[in-house]
């Protein structure tokens, strides 16, 4: 019997709720359930808590190691717009005199809002230097 299974076991017997338990022990009820269910394992100082409560020996218990985390690295992460992908800054500047928002301009033409914000500034400063010239 693992460890979980156990902390379950004895806090039935006891009668106790999982909030009742974590109070007894000094943590919050979200800890038990998450031994409870396996998810991870209670530190050396809870499971010292733990027996005292429940009244029986739990370090023989199998410890249960959580599936191990597969993170992606940067590198593998697709960004969100291509980079040198063209961006149609006629439309953009469509949407942003049909009072389009940003974020509603940049979710159309799939580019971040800081990109949007961009091509707009050169647009208004094209058009400025067009009107003094």
């Amino acid at each position: 019997m693992d460890l979980g299974d156990k902390i379950k076991e004895l806090r039935k017997q006891k009668g106790m709720t999982q909030a009742e338990l974590g109070l007894a022990v000094g943590v919050c009820y979200q800890s038990i359930s998450d031994w409870e269910h396996k998810r991870y394992n209670p530190n050396y100082d809870n499971i010292s808590e733990l027996e005292r409560v429940l009244g029986e020996p739990l370090r023989g218990c199998e410890l249960v190691l959580p599936p191990p985390r597969v993170r992606k690295s940067s590198k593998e992460k697709k960004p969100v717009y291509e980079v040198n992908k063209p961006v149609d800054v006629g439309k953009i500047g469509a949407l942003y005199r049909a009072r389009w928002s940003i974020e509603e301009i940049a979710r159309d033409v799939h580019i971040p809002a800081s990109e949007v914000v961009r091509h707009l500034r050169r647009m208004e400063r094209d058009e400025e230097r067009r009107r003094l010239s």
